[in-house]
């Protein structure tokens, strides 16, 4: 409205070059981290393709499902970026607290109602992607293991991405994207190359034990990055 324009100049726009680099200090590094962490995955998915028709199909399917149920993870970072942003604007420190806990658990709702398809009632995946269901087939076997897996993947990263909003809101990217890079690259590229180089890629269970477990090694970096309160004391 007109008191708005006067008083704070809100048509008053130009190229400001110090606020252009601040936003691109911000959002790059977090942007790379996702294009690295997406050409992980995609030279997981080729390792796995050149070893069997077997594995190609498990983890084509197992994608699909990762797609499914990523995508509260995703959502995740920016709405909590968006009210940590706000509440450090207030200076109030309490609040982001209060609403990291409120988050956390939502969080654990979250991994419960995915619990039911992804651990305990693994034919309803098979239903949505319209796979045959034959208990004895080593397909099932091995995608119902993978499934475990991408249970723990997604309730690491619903939690990762939590923290990481609260950290971004601060500005705080970098840390973030590295840890991003580590766990895809050396979590999941690496052990599937060296399984693959050495012949002995030969199915799913190996390669999809280390790479939950970087998954949750992420959960804990990245929270005792919270803990240090580095992206708010530099802020206020």
């Amino acid at each position: 409205n007109q008191k708005y324009r006067d008083d704070f100049g809100t048509l008053d726009f130009k190229f400001r070059e110090s606020l252009f680099w601040d936003c691109l200090k911000v959002g790059v590094p977090f942007s790379f981290g996702k294009l690295l962490n997406m050409i992980a995955w995609y030279l997981v998915l080729l390792f796995f393709s050149y070893s069997s028709n077997l594995l190609a199909t498990i983890i084509s399917a197992e994608f699909m499902v990762l797609v499914i149920f990523t995508f509260f993870a995703n959502g995740m970072e920016g709405a909590v970026s968006s009210m940590v942003s706000n509440l450090i604007g207030q200076n109030d420190f309490d609040g982001v607290v209060s609403l990291l806990k409120t988050l956390i658990g939502f969080n654990v709702v979250v991994a419960a109602v995915f619990s039911i398809p992804l651990l305990f009632l693994n034919d309803i995946v098979f239903y949505m992607l319209n796979l045959p269901i034959d208990v004895s087939s080593e397909f099932y076997q091995q995608f119902c293991f993978i499934l475990k897996a991408t249970f723990v993947i997604v309730v690491a990263e619903g939690f990762f991405y939590t923290f990481v909003g609260v950290l971004s809101a601060g500005g705080d990217t970098k840390y973030p994207m590295c840890l991003e890079i580590i766990s895809s690259w050396v979590g999941a590229v690496l052990p599937t190359a060296i399984l693959y180089f050495s012949g002995k890629l030969n199915d799913v269970y190996i390669a999809y034990s280390i790479i939950p477990l970087s998954y949750v090694l992420n959960c804990v970096f990245v929270y005792l990055r919270y803990k240090k309160a580095l992206w708010y004391k530099q802020l206020v």
